[in-house]
């Protein structure tokens, strides 16, 4: 957002479009999956032979997911817990940077204008699409 070089605004531009395509593609994608009325497979497969659930998943497929999804979950409520990590990146990357605060919020800024830009023209893109 703040880029120096030529058609750095035009990229930007690209990026919420893409960002507006993407959630009207996922909005549609889980308006058409989860809509009442819809036909199971179980319901569309019709045969002499009852079809059988599968069987639960394993504590390994799960597990990893499970983590993130913690990590996720703490680190989105007290994001301050990674900002020394981050930091530590960030200054082997560019020894310029001195100081990452993380936190959830940081105020009305030109971001969340894009984002909420974003999610008012999916929204739109998705009311107003073809059916």
């Amino acid at each position: 957002m703040h880029g120096e070089l030529a058609g750095s605004t035009l990229v930007l531009v690209g990026i919420v479009a893409g960002s507006v395509l993407t959630f009207a593609y996922t909005a549609r994608l889980l308006l058409g999956a989860f809509r009442p009325g819809v036909l199971s497979e179980r319901e569309v497969v019709e045969g002499p032979t009852p079809i059988e659930a599968p069987p639960a998943p394993s504590t390994a497929f799960w597990l990893p997911a499970a983590v993130l999804g913690a990590c996720t979950v703490v680190l989105g409520l007290v994001p301050n817990l990674a900002s020394g990590i981050v930091g530590a990146a960030a200054h082997s990357i560019d020894p310029e940077v001195e100081h990452v605060h993380l936190a959830v919020w940081h105020g009305f800024n030109p971001a969340l204008a894009l984002s909420g830009l974003t999610v008012l023209l999916g929204v739109l893109l998705v009311v107003g699409g073809p059916a």
